[in-house]
């Protein structure tokens, strides 16, 4: 049995018939044809170009600014279950599976002339994550399934393919500096590597399970901060220096409700300049975190369904795919600096009577600090 540390108690065959259920109901929504539906979504490295694949197995890139389609790849793979860009936006590698079948496939393609370079068959189980090497000459594959699982490199020249030791994984993830990669899989444990060795030996002691599958991970590119995103809408901070759980981060917990899975993370970015991390589920929440308070700070509702989105680099864009065959774009607002916990005024908390607080000179927000829902004067995000 896992705790989530909530108090709800998840047993491995719990765990996998909530994959096997998000996997049926993903293969069935992707099975009718009826409109092109993008189901999965890849922001380039540059941020230039987005890849989306749509539930007729069809891809198409297109450029950020215009959002204008400027390559086509016919829909040749069955289910598109993940899409991953090379650091220099050069090539695509696309994991699909037929329907019914326990085997996926991997194909590497030329992102400006939509060649087939290679294609991995036989490969075990759903391709739930990809990832490329700082040379683009080898992209990580992690699938998971009932009974199994791997993780593989495929190397792009030869098509040769080995199994590696952090095993079945739902999510990869490349450190900013490129050194490091991070692991995911179906129990919430992240594994973080040496990206050129890929040695267990780095932060081995990262292996903590949080008790949910990790279906996305971020890296901070200015403080030791991973965040993992997972299948019930919670997200764990980690510090990637010792290998500890420094926040678990859940709205629906802030306002006393039990997280559904129906919130499960589709992606999570932090800002450029690291004061915040963006969430987005897919009930079409997008949360920002405050990472000094680590407070809910704002939210916002986009239109659903919502079937697939990605963040820029910058965690100020989003790209999310609905029933329409073009993805829509939401641009977050710049919020400013937060003062440090240290500077922050002293809290005034609700009259005996009830109401909302007064603040001297007006102004002031309610803040979730350190557990605690506080009103705090001289804050305003307005």
């Amino acid at each position: 049995m896992i705790n989530n540390g909530r108090g709800i108690k998840f047993s491995w065959h719990n765990i996998v018939i909530m994959l096997v259920i998000f996997t049926f109901n993903f293969n069935m929504k992707m099975s009718g044809q009826a409109n092109d539906e993008i189901v999965m979504i890849s922001i380039s490295n540059s941020g230039s170009f987005v890849a989306i694949a749509t539930n007729n197995g069809e891809v198409k890139i297109l450029n950020t600014s215009t959002i204008q389609i400027i390559n086509s790849i016919p829909g040749l793979f069955g289910i598109v279950t993940q899409i991953a860009w090379s650091n220099n936006d050069a090539f695509i590698a696309l994991g699909a599976s037929e329907n019914n079948s326990k085997n996926g496939k991997v194909y590497i393609f030329d992102a400006t002339t939509g060649n087939t370079i290679r294609v991995f068959s036989d490969l075990e189980g759903t391709i739930y994550s990809l990832a490329w090497n700082t040379e683009h000459t080898q992209v990580l594959i992690g699938s998971e399934m009932i009974d199994g699982g791997e993780t593989i490199i495929g190397e792009v020249a030869s098509g040769f393919s080995s199994q590696i030791s952090p095993g079945p994984a739902t999510s990869i993830k490349i450190s900013p500096d490129q050194s490091q990669f991070a692991f995911g899989n179906i129990v919430g444990k992240i594994r973080i590597v040496n990206s050129i060795t890929l040695s267990t030996e780095v932060l081995s002691n990262t292996n903590i399970s949080s008790g949910q599958p990790v279906m996305r991970l971020h890296w901070s590119s200015t403080q030791p901060f991973i965040a993992s995103g997972h299948l019930d809408g919670m997200i764990v901070v980690w510090n990637t220096q010792s290998g500890t759980i420094l926040h678990t981060l859940s709205a629906a917990a802030a306002i006393g409700m039990d997280a559904e899975y129906s919130q499960m993370v589709l992606a999570l970015a932090f800002d450029s300049t690291g004061i915040r991390l963006r969430s987005f589920n897919r009930e079409g929440r997008i949360r920002v975190w405050d990472t000094q308070t680590w407070a809910l700070i704002a939210e916002q509702i986009v239109p659903g369904p919502i079937y697939a989105a990605d963040w820029d680099k910058t965690g100020t864009t989003l790209y999310y795919g609905t029933d329409s065959a073009i993805p829509r774009v939401v641009r977050a607002p710049d919020l400013p600096p937060l003062p440090t916990p240290t500077a922050l005024p002293h809290p005034i908390f609700p009259p005996p009577g009830g109401g909302q607080p007064a603040c001297p000179g007006g102004g002031g927000e309610w803040m979730w600090v350190d557990g605690e829902l506080i009103f705090v004067c001289g804050v305003n995000w307005e």
